[in-house]
């Protein structure tokens, strides 16, 4: 069974945050989708 823990979500004061925005987009967001879905390749990460 494989867990994962998120730090936090929309934590903007404090510069943690998981949500879309105007710097870098859905970008953090695809990345968690690329793990959880099995799709992530360290490997061939830039």
């Amino acid at each position: 069974m494989n867990r994962i823990t998120i730090f936090s979500w929309n934590e903007w004061v404090e510069g943690s945050y998981l949500l879309p925005d105007m710097k870098f987009g859905f970008s953090h967001l695809e990345a968690v989708k690329k793990v959880m879905n099995g799709e992530f390749d360290p490997y061939k990460a830039k």
